[in-house]
């Protein structure tokens, strides 16, 4: 491994006589448009304040030991790899990225120069730039060219570095900027000498036509199993261990880690098993949610999020979708949707929407879209499915009931 270190230091060492003209010719060429938009986001208002950059502290984690070892192979298996951990809210990105950024093999390789950028109150271009600064215990300065000094820092350094964009999602869909946003960060990935981890709201990476994702891509982070989340609720709260309703809890929250998480702490707090259950079926995600909470520890934060959500604001068809789903707790069949809303007649474009933001997923067979537990009550609670939508959904499986009655295991039927 130290072999390796210093074969990509040697690789480093010998540009380093250009480097100061590369930088140059870059800050005047390909930085001049998304430069002078940052200037003028910076006049506006003052970047130099804002939430630390200190590493938060290596977290506790249970079912994830396999995602895990193939992103630190995806870190090793070339100097500058770039990775993205992507999923619903509340699926543990950060929890996982963290775990990747304390890895032995990672602090070895990377040392001091391991990086977190807490882009949750990234909500403007320059302070995404500030807060990469001051992950980089770069000095304040009074400069509106903070990309150039960061490029500059981390050209000319002779250390490697890794970066973690934690919730990337949030300068991401700042309105009218995803183009400079997109600019800087694929100007950082273009540095040979750092890698970078993003943690996002979604199932795809952003920028994929300008940088260069490692692969192969990590998967979206899904739902832990069973043992899984029966250890993760047990480690909070160790009365609950088995509790024989404790499966039936943790299924009916499709093991969602923040879920988990909430659910043991209540029951912690003095709450049986049985009990929380009775009350998951009458108050849902209510149950779970926080007077002034954020997304770390309100699930009805985390969904809210995702459902508001640049993209999703901007297709009304979305929503109107997500409405019909989630009446579905089995899924849909993809072959059934139009049928299901006639009225959408967006719904394929509406379907990415929702698939992008993480809110629905397909079934391991790809034939059917599906919603996990916490997002349907959610919506069922705060976006009612309306009168004429539910009229067509009805009338969409009025109709098969014949062809069940006159043969049983006709494939439209079965498929409901």
């Amino acid at each position: 491994m130290q072999e390796t270190v210093q074969e990509s230091q040697q690789e480093l060492m010998k540009g380093q006589a250009n480097m100061e003209e590369s930088i140059k010719r870059e800050v005047k060429e390909g930085l001049s448009g998304v430069r002078e938009a940052i200037k003028e986001q910076g006049k506006k208002q003052d970047s130099s304040s804002g939430p630390s950059t200190v590493m938060p502290p290596e977290p506790k984690l249970f079912g994830r030991d396999g995602y895990i070892d193939k992103a630190i192979k995806l870190l090793f298996s070339i100097t500058g790899a770039k990775i993205a951990i992507l999923g619903p809210g509340g699926m543990g990105k950060t929890s996982v990225a963290l775990k990747i950024i304390y890895n032995a093999l990672v602090v070895d390789r990377f040392g001091d120069n391991r990086c977190w950028i807490p882009c949750e109150q990234a909500t403007s271009v320059p302070l995404l730039l500030e807060l990469t600064a001051k992950s980089l215990n770069l000095p304040s300065s009074s400069s509106n060219d903070r990309l150039a000094e960061v490029v500059r820092f981390l050209k000319s350094s002779k250390h490697l570095y890794i970066l973690l964009f934690d919730n990337f999602e949030t300068p991401w869909d700042i309105e009218g900027q995803q183009s400079n946003v997109a600019e800087v960060l694929a100007i950082i990935a273009s540095i040979p000498s750092v890698s970078f981890i993003i943690t996002m709201r979604g199932n795809q990476p952003p920028s994929s036509h300008t940088i260069e994702w490692t692969e192969p891509k990590l998967p979206s982070l899904s739902q832990l199993d069973l043992d899984a989340a029966e250890e993760a609720f047990s480690r909070i709260s160790p009365d609950a261990k088995g509790e024989p309703n404790l499966g039936t809890l943790l299924q009916a929250l499709d093991c969602m880690p923040l879920a988990i998480t909430l659910m043991a702490k209540l029951s912690a707090a003095g709450e049986t098993v049985a009990d929380l259950l009775e009350q998951w079926k009458s108050e849902r995600t209510r149950l779970l949610d926080q007077p002034g909470g954020d997304r770390r520890n309100s699930i009805e934060v985390s969904i809210k999020l995702s459902i508001e959500s640049q993209p999703v604001r901007g297709n009304p068809d979305a929503l109107r979708l997500l409405s019909v789903l989630a009446m579905l707790p089995a899924g849909a069949a993809l072959a059934r949707l139009p049928e299901m809303c006639p009225s959408i007649s967006g719904w394929k474009a509406a379907l990415r929407v929702l698939r992008g933001a993480a809110l629905v997923y397909d079934s391991a067979d790809k034939i059917r879209i599906q919603m996990l537990s916490p997002i349907q009550s959610y919506t069922l609670l705060h976006y009612p499915l309306g009168q004429e939508p539910l009229k067509e959904l009805r009338a969409s499986y009025y109709k098969l009931v014949p062809k069940g009655k006159t043969e049983p295991k006709h494939p439209e039927f079965m498929s409901i």
